[in-house]
């Protein structure tokens, strides 16, 4: 997260994409009781200008295929 907002504030377009391996999620937040330290960089990134997108997906043997876009919600816990 650290490197995306250096190159963003260096000039660059900067973005995050989380791929959330269910079909059946209907938004994406960061595991905060998981990891709180990604939480923290992820929000203080996205500050900085970093963009995030997510996208559930379907997983099959034949491959994964990107299904919809999701809302990204990064409220503090």
């Amino acid at each position: 997260m650290e490197e995306l907002a250096k190159a963003y504030s260096e000039g660059y377009r900067a973005a995050v994409i989380f791929v959330v391996q269910r079909e059946d999620a209907f938004s994406f937040r960061p595991n905060d009781e998981m990891d709180p330290a990604f939480g923290k960089a992820l929000r203080q990134a996205v500050f900085q200008g970093v963009e995030v997108q997510a996208f559930s997906c379907q997983v099959s043997p034949h491959g994964v295929m990107l299904r919809n876009a999701l809302p990204v919600f990064l409220d503090t816990p």
